[in-house]
């Protein structure tokens, strides 16, 4: 099974390939865990974007727990994408995803109507590895309101 270090490294590439895209939302998809206390992958990932907030190179964080229209953070990332509407964990408290902000200049996008979220999924095999799939709420050929180029 790989180790909290290997999730964080491809976290990493998946941070900055989205930015790279122009994202302005990440999903990821970490799993709670199998010891009923937390797994370390989510624990692992959560301080490392405290540490990139901490530092500027993240807007914020939303923990699925967190993800609720009753949470500020989660009103300013609809604000953000507002496809986040429709996700489908939305006030499910599901402490296995966290959705991450990026920094971007939003007037650029909002005169584009662009908006793009991007989601991190586990393995099917269960090997705990995040891996990327582009979500994209309209169609199926990159062109709809979530994923415009790129």
């Amino acid at each position: 099974m790989p180790f909290a270090d290997q999730a964080i490294k491809r976290l990493t590439f998946e941070i900055h390939h989205s930015r790279a895209m122009g994202c302005t939302v990440l999903k990821i998809i970490h799993g709670y865990g199998s010891s009923g206390k937390g797994g370390k992958i989510r624990t692992e990932s959560r301080k490392y974007l405290t540490r990139l907030k901490r530092q500027g190179e993240i807007r914020d964080f939303v923990k699925g727990e967190q993800f609720s229209i009753f949470e500020e953070a989660t009103r300013q990332a609809f604000a953000r994408c507002e496809e986040l509407r429709r996700d489908h964990d939305l006030d499910r408290y599901n402490n296995g995803v966290t959705f991450i902000l990026f920094i971007s200049d939003r007037n650029d996008r909002e005169s584009e109507g662009s908006m793009d979220f991007q989601a991190m999924v586990n393995d099917t095999n269960q090997k705990k590895f995040l891996h990327a799939a582009q979500w994209n709420s309209a169609d199926q050929d990159g062109t709809g309101p979530c994923c415009r180029g790129g």
